[in-house]
C-alpha cells in the first residue's frame, strides 16, 4: 500500500489524479490539502477521502511516503523543499519552478537526499502517444504541438514555460533525446558552437576534467560585476581608474550566468559518463599544494621531489567585495526581484 498525500486541488488534480488515485486499490490519500478548504472538503466528500488540512505541515505530519503537488507554481518551491526536508519523495506538476535557482536548489537537495522528485510530463504516459513512438521507433523528424483553445491572455514567459515545456519534453522523450537536463553552456558561441560542443567536435578522445568552481557563487557574481566594470580581471592588469558602482541587476545577471554555467557543465559530464576532479577557488587559495598535488594524481602524474610555488597574481577581493555581496543578497530577499535574462549585460566600457 503506498500512501500518498496531496497538496493543491488544481484543476489537473480535479480532472486526473484525484480519480486515478482514488480508484488504485494499491492506494491510500492520507491527507488533502488545500488553502480553500471548502473546496478541498467538496472533494473529500466526492471521493470519500477522511482527512482535508490547510498546509503542507499537517499533511506531513500523517507520514505519506509521497506527496503529489499541484499547487500553483509559485508556491512550488517552498512546498517541495518543505517535504525534502522531511525526508518525504515528491510529484510535482510541471514546472517545478519559475526560478532556475529555486530549480537547481530542488534538484541538487534531492539528489543528496537519495530522494524521488519528479516532474509531472505525464503527455509520454497517453496511450495514443506510446502507440505512436512505439510505432516509429527510431523517428528522423518529430513535430510535436501545442494546441490551446480558447487563447488565454499570458505573458510570452507563461506561454512559452508553461504550454511549450509540454511540447519540447514530449519530442525530446520521443526522439530518446536524454530530458534529464537540456542546456547550453554559457559561454558564448564559436562559429555556432558553444564551448561544449566544440569539445565534443574537436576534442573527442579528452578522457580528464578538473572542474574549477567557485563555492560562494554569490561572491563570484559580486567579483565578476567589479571585473566587468573596471576592466581590471587580476591583480597584475593595470588600473585603469575606473570606479565601480554598486548595480543590482548586473549582479543578479552574472549570478544567473555563473549558476547557468556550473549547471551546463555538470551534464556535459553527467551525460558523457565522466566524472571530474573537483577543485574550488576556495580550496585552491588556502592551501594550492594540496591542490596541485590532488591534480597531478587525478593526471597520473608524479609530483616533483621539490615542487616550489610561486604566485604571482594577488586575491583581489576586499571590503567592497563582502559589501555588495550582502547587499545584494539583502535587495534579493526584500524585493523578490524578477531575474533578468543571462544574456544581458550593461555597457560599462564608456
Amino acid at each position: 500500500m503506498h500512501r500518498i498525500g496531496i497538496i493543491g486541488t488544481g484543476d489537473i488534480a480535479r480532472k486526473v489524479y484525484l480519480p486515478l488515485l482514488t480508484g488504485n486499490p494499491e492506494v491510500e490519500i492520507v491527507a488533502l490539502a488545500s488553502r480553500t478548504r471548502d473546496k478541498a472538503e467538496a472533494l473529500a466528500r466526492k471521493y470519500r477521502l477522511d482527512t482535508v488540512v490547510i498546509n503542507v505541515e499537517e499533511v506531513l505530519r500523517r507520514r505519506p511516503d509521497i506527496v503529489f503537488v499541484h499547487a500553483s507554481t509559485s508556491a512550488h518551491f517552498e512546498l517541495v523543499r518543505a517535504c525534502l526536508d522531511s525526508g518525504t519523495h515528491v510529484y510535482v506538476d510541471k514546472p517545478l519552478s519559475e526560478s532556475f535557482d529555486e530549480t537547481y536548489r530542488l534538484e541538487q537537495q534531492a539528489r543528496a537526499q537519495g530522494l524521488l522528485l519528479a516532474v509531472g510530463f505525464n503527455r509520454r504516459f497517453a496511450p495514443m502517444v506510446r502507440a505512436a513512438v512505439e510505432a516509429v521507433p527510431n523517428p528522423s523528424i518529430i513535430i510535436s504541438e501545442k494546441h490551446r483553445m480558447p487563447l488565454r491572455p499570458s505573458r510570452p514567459f507563461g506561454t512559452v514555460y508553461n504550454d511549450l515545456i509540454h511540447a519540447i519534453d514530449l519530442a525530446c522523450w520521443a526522439g530518446s533525446i536524454p530530458t534529464d537536463m537540456v542546456v547550453q553552456g554559457s559561454a558564448g558561441p564559436w562559429n555556432g558552437e558553444t564551448s561544449m560542443q566544440m569539445l565534443q567536435h574537436y576534442l573527442p578522445g579528452l578522457t580528464h576534467f578538473i572542474f574549477t568552481q567557485r563555492r560562494d557563487a554569490f561572491a563570484q557574481a559580486v567579483s565578476w560585476a567589479i571585473a566587468y566594470q573596471t576592466d581590471r580581471w587580476k591583480s597584475t592588469d593595470p588600473d585603469l581608474g575606473r570606479k565601480p558602482s554598486y548595480d543590482f541587476s548586473l549582479i543578479d545577471a552574472l549570478y544567473q550566468n555563473t549558476l547557468a554555467d556550473n549547471f551546463g557543465w555538470e551534464t556535459w559530464f553527467k551525460l558523457n559518463g565522466v566524472e571530474p576532479l573537483r577543485l574550488t577557488y576556495e580550496d585552491i587559495v588556502e592551501d594550492p599544494r594540496k591542490e596541485i598535488l590532488r591534480s597531478l594524481k587525478f593526471l597520473g602524474l608524479e609530483a616533483p621531489a621539490e615542487l616550489s610555488l610561486v604566485t604571482r597574481i594577488e586575491k583581489q577581493g576586499t571590503d567592497l567585495n563582502r559589501n555588495w555581496r550582502d547587499r545584494y543578497l539583502a535587495d534579493k530577499a526584500r524585493n523578490n526581484v524578477t531575474q533578468l535574462p543571462t544574456h544581458w549585460l550593461p555597457d560599462y566600457s564608456g
